[in-house]
């Protein structure tokens, strides 16, 4: 006899229990933390740890925190970070351990050193860091509030207000610190365009969108203007028409309810005007102080791989981390005292302006002497300071 057969069917669910995410899935996302917090230190941990308890707290559960997967992330995380933390900790002499303690937010309210800048700066710099999504913020903004109940939209919720409110709030304020944030904002985006706009977010996107424009035009000329050459000129002219079109384009689309066509001709304008952006940004010259610093290093011969003067060298005021990881072991982050004691013992010192009157003061004291072999001038633009 034939009997049909019968179709397999999965398993449901317990009533009240959300199936358990796949195990891949859990590996991808813990391994994505791991590639954030190489690229970004901290700031990952901090915006994922904000938006797990806004999460519990929004939804006044806490249970689902458990099946995500943390006793095999937390491995994978220790895989990821540990050739990493070995590797920094064997080049740079522990230093770069010593520089994170020593110069992080907390470390300098202590000390009563921290900036606590304007609130809001991040808000108003996000129309020039998002271009050319700006003309879609109004969008997300008003998805954002009135679609809450939503999964997907409450998720990118939780993940973009309470870490943009602390960004805000927080002392020496950094222009990309709000970057991990985007991708809420562009989720948000995204799931505005399933449903028709409403007209003010059109209005007010395509005001947005000429601002936007306006703002990397006008970051394109200062930029042109203050750091540019010869090399940098040739970038500038793509870059403006580029931005242009893709604000006026995308605006002219959006005011007249063709949001998704705004949105994608926007962006592939928008991506080719940040292309010749970086191509502008690249031939700026006085932006890249490290790498200037370590060829004049090598070009005095102070630089401890000419044999000349024992390392390391000591570096006072200009505390980036890429003169640790150009530099290596050969550099160690220090103070002006730090930097005259090199000097009295024999090592060559690298002292940014602000700090030459306190390190001539420290040198005095120990009744040491020092000549300046080379000046590199230059921008700080991780804080907009200048450097010399």
């Amino acid at each position: 006899m034939c009997w049909p057969a019968r179709a397999r069917r999965r398993p449901r669910p317990a009533a009240g229990r959300r199936p358990a995410l796949p195990r891949p899935l859990k590996l991808v996302v813990w391994g994505a933390l791991g590639g954030a917090i190489l690229v970004g230190g901290l700031t990952a941990p901090l915006v994922v740890g904000l938006a797990l308890v806004t999460l519990g707290l929004m939804d006044r559960r806490w249970a689902w925190m458990r099946r995500l997967g943390w006793l095999s992330g937390l491995p994978l995380l220790a895989l990821i970070l540990g050739p990493w933390a070995i590797a920094a900790t064997v080049s740079t002499d522990g230093e770069v351990w010593r520089h994170a303690l020593n110069d992080n937010i907390l470390a300098r309210i202590i000390r009563g050193e921290a900036d606590w800048g304007l609130p809001g700066r991040h808000l108003l710099l996000a129309p020039l860091l998002l271009f050319p999504l700006t003309l879609m913020l109004p969008a997300a903004l008003e998805t954002g509030l009135t679609r809450r109940a939503e999964p997907g939209v409450r998720f990118a919720v939780a993940w973009l207000v309470p870490a943009w409110l602390l960004f805000e709030l927080a002392p020496d304020p950094m222009w990309h610190q709000t970057l991990p944030l985007y991708g809420a904002v562009t989720w948000l985006a995204a799931a505005s365009l399933t449903r028709p706009l409403s007209r003010v977010s059109r209005w007010a996107g395509t005001a947005l969108a000429v601002l936007g424009g306006v703002y990397v035009l006008g970051a394109a000329l200062y930029a042109l203007s203050e750091f540019g050459g010869e090399a940098s000129q040739a970038w500038a002219t793509p870059t403006i028409g580029l931005t242009l079109a893709a604000a006026a384009i995308g605006g002219f689309l959006l005011y007249h309810r063709m949001g998704v066509a705004a949105v994608l001709i926007s962006l592939a304008l928008g991506i080719l005007a940040h292309a010749s952006l970086a191509g502008l940004m690249r031939n700026l010259e006085p932006l890249w102080v490290s790498p200037r610093l370590k060829a004049a290093m090598i070009e005095t011969g102070l630089h401890p791989v000419e044999g000349r003067l024992p390392g390391p060298v000591a570096v006072t005021g200009y505390s980036q981390p890429s003169v640790l990881f150009l530099f290596g072991s050969a550099a160690r982050i220090t103070d002006e005292a730090g930097a005259a004691a090199a000097i009295a013992a024999g090592r060559p010192a690298v002292v940014e302006a602000r700090q030459d009157a306190n390190f001539r003061a420290a040198l005095n004291r120990l009744g040491a002497e020092a000549r300046a072999e080379d000046r590199v001038e230059g921008v700080n633009y991780a804080n907009g300071t200048g450097s010399s």
